[in-house]
């Protein structure tokens, strides 16, 4: 009608922000001492390790991914892990905690 203001344009949605997120970035790899009574097995054994990654770049929490080898080699694979150092993962820029998996490789 005649006279009355016309209603509000409706809004588009508001687009998310995407966020540059960068990955966790080994600066000290801490190499794992093959335990001797798995070493007398004479064979390769490889552990997944995933490692939680603080903003200090420390590793906060490490836990067993692969499935268990024994012998001393898991708990060997995350006293490793957990001496790690990082450059810490970023959003946009600043210090955020996030996970990684580290893969190890024992050999005899």
């Amino acid at each position: 009608t005649a006279g009355e203001p016309a209603p509000p344009a409706a809004q588009a949605p508001a687009k998310p922000r995407r966020v540059q997120v960068v990955p966790p970035r080994v600066i000290e790899r801490a190499h794992p001492i093959f335990p001797p009574q798995a070493r007398r097995l004479n064979k390769a054994v490889t552990v997944t390790v995933k490692v939680l990654v603080g903003t200090d770049g420390r590793v906060r929490e490490a836990e067993l991914v692969s499935k268990p080898v024994g012998f001393g080699v898991d708990e060997a694979a995350l006293r490793a892990a957990r001496q790690a150092r990082y450059e810490p993962a970023t959003a946009d820029g600043k210090p955020i905690a996030q996970w990684t998996t580290i893969v190890m490789r024992f050999e005899p």
